[in-house]
C-alpha cells in the first residue's frame, strides 16, 4: 500500500509540478477574492463573513476558502499548492476505497491514476476555487472509506466509524453539491460488502448513510427555500426533466464530442497553438512510468490468482 501511494501520489504532483507556478486566477476567484480584500475584519471570522454571501449554502466551502485567503492573501500559488494536495488525497483515498472492495491491486491503483489524468475535467487542476469541488470528492470518498471500515469493524469500533460517515456526508453537502447523488451507490456499496461477508453491521451503516443524506438535505432545503441560495438555486429552475437533459447533452457533447469525435482536431490544435517540448517530454515519462509500474502490478496478480488455483 506504501508503494502504490506512493506512486500515485508522484504521478500527481509530476503531472502538476510544471505548470502549478504559473497559473493565476479565473472568472469566480475574483469576485470571492475582492470580497475579502474589501473586509474591514481582518481575522479569519471577518473574511468567513465577507465570502459566505458568495458561495450560498455552502458554508464549508466559505471557510476553507476564507481560511485559503487568510494563509496566502492574493498569491495564487499557495491556493494552486492546495488544490494539488487535495488531488492527491482524492487518488489516495480512492485507491483505499477499491482496496477496501477488494478489488485486484492492479486495478486499485489504475482507477485513481486514470482519474487524475483525464482531461475531461481539467478546470478542477487549474480553477482555485474549485478546490471546494475537489474537497467535496474527498469527503465523499471519506465518508464511503469509513462505511465500509465500519461493515467489518468491531462493535466497539464501529461507532466511530459511523461517526465519521455521518460528519463525511454532512460536510459534503454544506461544501458542494457535485457528488450528492453519489451517496445512494454508497448504501449500495455497503449492502453488496456486508451481503458478501456476512456482515449484519452493514444494515446500521446503511441506515447511518440514508439518515445523514435526508436530514442535512432537508436542512439545506429548508435554509435554500428561505431565501438562501447555492450556485444554482439548486439546478432545478426550469424543471427535472429540463435539468436532466442538460446534464445528459453535457455529457454526451463532452464524452463522445470533444474527447472522441474531435479528438484529431482537439490535438492538433494543441499541438499549433500550445505544444511545448517539456509537456511531451513529462507527459511520456508519466505515461512510461504508469505502464511499467501497472505491468509489474499485472504480472503479481496473474501470479497470485494462479497461486491460488493451483
Amino acid at each position: 500500500a506504501a508503494a502504490d501511494m506512493g506512486f500515485l501520489s508522484a504521478m500527481t504532483l509530476v503531472s502538476l509540478a510544471f505548470y502549478v507556478g504559473r497559473l493565476g486566477f479565473y472568472y469566480d476567484d475574483y469576485s470571492l477574492l475582492g470580497r475579502m480584500d474589501a473586509s474591514e475584519d481582518r481575522s479569519l471570522l471577518g473574511y468567513y463573513n465577507a465570502v459566505k454571501e458568495g458561495y450560498g449554502e455552502r458554508p464549508v466551502a466559505a471557510f476553507g476558502f476564507a481560511t485559503l485567503y487568510r494563509l496566502f492573501g492574493l498569491d495564487p500559488l499557495g491556493y494552486h499548492l492546495a488544490n494539488a494536495a487535495m488531488l492527491v488525497a482524492v487518488a489516495l483515498i480512492l485507491y483505499l476505497v477499491l482496496r477496501e472492495l477488494r478489488l485486484p491491486r492492479l486495478v486499485s491503483v489504475a482507477v485513481p491514476l486514470v482519474y487524475l489524468t483525464l482531461p475531461h475535467y481539467a478546470t478542477a487542476r487549474f480553477w482555485a476555487e474549485l478546490v471546494n469541488a475537489n474537497l467535496s470528492i474527498a469527503l465523499f470518498l471519506v465518508s464511503l472509506y469509513a462505511g465500509l471500515r465500519a461493515v467489518r469493524a468491531p462493535s466497539y469500533a464501529r461507532a466511530g466509524w459511523l461517526a465519521l460517515v455521518t460528519l463525511a456526508i454532512t460536510a459534503t453537502m454544506f461544501t458542494y453539491e457535485l457528488v450528492v447523488p453519489l451517496f445512494l451507490l454508497n448504501a449500495v456499496l455497503v449492502w453488496w460488502t456486508g451481503r458478501r461477508a456476512e456482515q449484519r453491521g452493514a444494515w446500521l451503516v446503511i441506515a447511518a448513510i440514508l439518515g445523514t443524506l435526508v436530514v442535512a438535505g432537508a436542512v439545506k432545503a429548508a435554509i435554500v427555500a428561505e431565501g438562501g441560495q447555492n450556485g444554482y438555486e439548486i439546478g432545478l429552475e426550469s424543471g427535472v426533466p429540463h435539468h436532466l437533459a442538460y446534464l445528459v447533452s453535457g455529457m454526451i457533447k463532452l464524452n463522445l464530442g470533444t474527447y472522441l469525435l474531435a479528438l484529431p482536431y482537439v490535438l492538433w490544435w494543441i499541438v499549433e497553438n500550445r505544444f511545448s517540448a517539456l509537456d511531451a517530454a513529462v507527459a511520456a515519462a508519466i505515461g512510461l512510468a504508469a505502464f511499467l509500474y501497472l505491468r509489474r502490478l499485472g504480472d503479481r496478480d496473474r501470479s497470485a490468482f494462479a497461486a491460488t488455483t493451483t
